[in-house]
């Protein structure tokens, strides 16, 4: 019956190709929808996510970076060095602000960092140099290009003019962007001088970094979290900030889509109905014509399956090179439940054809043949 159902839907090339194609489009709306939101939270949280720090440590009571305000005495980055398992700590001052850029005011995330230090500041390498002064600034690339300025222009931030030194990458989100300027200059223009914000830690090799947490928040009266720790809850504010509005929209795509299979499915094997009832006219029993049916449904939603994706990594790498702000990325999590919802599916969707079938007298098959 395998062998039977395999040869029987490649007799009917077109109808294979219109399921397979309508199959592959709803797996790419759903795979792209999903990919956009996990971008989305991707460049929101590429600060926390992809510096050095193993460790970040904040006011008592706060747990975020985004929307927060922590203020830490500026002796304790020195107190937490002296802590066992920590390599380094690193204060960093910060700030929720706008910056005017090109005429434009532009909402920016503003980190001070200690340019000599090796982890606060920018992670990939800055276009022109991060070794800023403090009349100076790094400012994301793509910002930086939308606004119609580059390396030597000025922009303001907080009120107070800057020269732009530096371009930083991947420091750019649709949900804001991140500026870079000296530690003590932002702590100014918070008019709290030489106070920090955050401290973030490195460390030990071999050191398990709750451990050590726990041991800088026995110390102080702060809040010590790991870098996946701070990255999860950053992303649950994210959501609260509006982006569970895309969350919706990947939800919803999935249903539409997963519908959308469904149907095409369902549809197909109607298509086939007389020749289902033709291999019941002649002694085909139940197990071989779910067999025969389910067969040519997950072999339709599998090719559907491979259509889709391949259309959604070069969709991808499309429309990032078209609109470098807006980051895709296509999560192996996302792509595993859409491939595990799509085989229910496929087998779902051949229950109800099959008892349609097995309920048809089979001398009515051959009815006006």
């Amino acid at each position: 019956m395998i062998r039977f159902a395999w040869k029987s839907l490649w007799l009917e090339k077109t109808r294979l190709a219109l399921s397979t194609g309508g199959i592959a489009l709803a797996i790419l709306v759903i795979l792209l929808i999903e990919g956009v939101f996990a971008g989305v939270e991707e460049q929101a949280t590429a600060y926390i996510d992809k510096g050095k720090a193993d460790l970040f440590v904040m006011q008592e009571g706060v747990a975020n970076l985004h929307m927060a305000s922590s203020f830490l005495p500026p002796a304790i980055e020195n107190g937490i060095n002296d802590i066992e398992g920590v390599k380094k700590a690193v204060g960093i001052t910060y700030s929720n602000t706008t910056a005017e850029i090109g005429g434009n005011r532009i909402f920016s995330y503003v980190i001070g960092f200690d340019p000599q230090e090796t982890i606060g500041g920018p992670w990939k390498k800055v276009k022109g140099t991060q070794d800023i002064s403090p009349d100076e600034v790094v400012l994301d690339k793509i910002i930086a290009a939308q606004n119609g300025v580059g390396l030597g222009d000025e922009i303001k931030v907080m009120g107070r003019s800057f020269k732009i030194a530096g371009l930083s990458q991947d420091t750019f989100s649709i949900v804001s962007s991140i500026t870079f300027l000296r530690k003590a200059t932002v702590a100014e223009l918070n008019q709290r001088p030489n106070s920090i914000n955050y401290v973030l830690v490195e460390t030990e090799a071999g050191s398990d970094p709750r451990s050590v947490a726990r041991r800088i928040e026995k110390r102080f009266k702060v809040n010590a979290m790991t870098q996946e720790e701070f990255s999860q809850s950053d992303r649950l504010m994210i959501r609260k900030m509006g982006i569970d509005i895309i969350l919706a929209m990947s939800f919803i795509s999935l249903v539409i889509g997963l519908a959308v299979i469904g149907m095409t499915l369902y549809t197909a094997t109607l298509d086939r109905f007389r020749d289902y009832g033709v291999l019941k006219a002649v002694g085909a029993s139940r197990f071989q014509l779910y067999t025969t049916v389910a067969v040519q449904s997950l072999v339709t939603a599998l090719l559907g399956f491979v259509a889709g994706l391949l259309l959604a990594y070069l969709s991808k790498f499309a429309v990032t090179a078209i609109f470098p702000e807006l980051l895709i990325v296509l999560p192996i999590r996302a792509v595993i439940e859409a491939f595990v919802a799509i085989l229910i599916i496929s087998v779902l969707a051949t229950i109800i054809p099959v008892r349609l079938i097995e309920a048809v007298d089979p001398m009515v098959v051959f009815e006006g043949a």
